[in-house]
This record gives structure tokens, C-alpha cells and sequence, in this order.
């Protein structure tokens, strides 16, 4: 079995929030620390989806030891993100899947992460959290369907 990577995609501009979302704070923890805690029993390992130009972003999932991929254009929205950081687990052979959440979902559960995977483990696919009928996050991505995930090209 291979591993379930975590994606949380922290590269939108919080335009209409008005800061860096991945370090506003929710119940005494950042949005980014509260993903975390949905997302680090589950899932290894966990890289963060960042834009050039969120410095407090850089360096918040720095010092909790994440790994960094950045988004050159974030403008592209959230799917190129996506695209992004699936293909930095191409050269990771050992990992099968990928499990991905945007910075926002604050309040993803450890129990909804396990159930994602357990499910996975027994019947690979492509799976997506729900809540009293309406889908949401996480989202559970099986490597086969990654390549047709691709970043969007300027102008798409």
C-alpha cells in the first residue's frame, strides 16, 4: 500500500477576506494549524500550496514543518493549485493518492479524514466528504486520475 499525501491549498489572495487566510486565527489556532489537525493522522506526507507574494504564509508552514510548493499564478484559481501540487508527487512513486483541502475548511475533522482513507483502502476511487447530503472537503484523488489534472494555461 502506498502512502495518502495531503494537499491544503493556501495560494488564493484572500481578496474578500482581506489577509492571509493560512495564518488567521479560528478558536486560538491558525487556519492552517486547524487543517492540520484534520489532516496529520491520516495523511503523509503533507505539502502546503502557497502564492509568491504571502510571506506570513511562507513562513507560518515553515515553522510548522511543512513542505512548500508555490503556485506562480494562483490568479489561475484553486485547480491550478491542484495541478501543482500533484505533480510535485510524480517523482514520489510511493504515493498513491492524494487528499486535498483548502486552507479555509477549518474545521475538517480527523475522523472524516480516516473515514476518506479507510474507504479508499478498501475500494480505490475518487471520494469526497460530505455533510447532511452536500458535498464539500476534503477530496480524495487516486494518482490515476491526477493526469487529468493539469495547471490551466494563461488565457484558459
Amino acid at each position: 500500500m502506498g502512502a495518502i499525501a495531503g494537499v491544503v491549498l493556501a495560494a488564493g489572495a484572500g481578496r474578500r477576506f482581506g489577509a492571509e487566510k493560512a495564518t488567521a486565527v479560528f478558536r486560538g489556532r491558525s487556519f492552517l494549524e486547524g487543517v492540520l489537525a484534520g489532516l496529520k493522522a491520516s495523511v503523509n506526507p503533507i505539502v502546503v500550496v502557497v502564492a509568491p507574494d504571502t510571506p506570513e504564509t511562507h513562513i507560518h508552514a515553515r515553522a510548522l514543518g511543512l513542505a512548500i510548493v508555490e503556485n506562480p499564478h494562483p490568479e489561475r484559481g484553486p485547480i491550478s493549485s491542484v495541478g501543482i501540487a500533484l505533480n510535485s508527487f510524480l517523482v514520489n512513486a510511493g504515493v498513491e493518492a492524494a487528499m486535498v483541502v483548502p486552507v479555509d475548511q477549518v474545521v475538517v475533522r480527523a475522523r472524516t479524514t480516516a473515514a476518506l482513507v479507510n474507504r479508499y483502502r478498501a475500494e480505490p476511487g475518487l471520494y469526497v466528504a460530505s455533510h447532511r447530503g452536500e458535498r464539500g472537503h476534503p477530496v480524495l484523488i487516486p494518482r490515476a486520475l491526477w493526469i487529468a489534472i493539469e495547471e490551466p494555461q494563461a488565457g484558459v
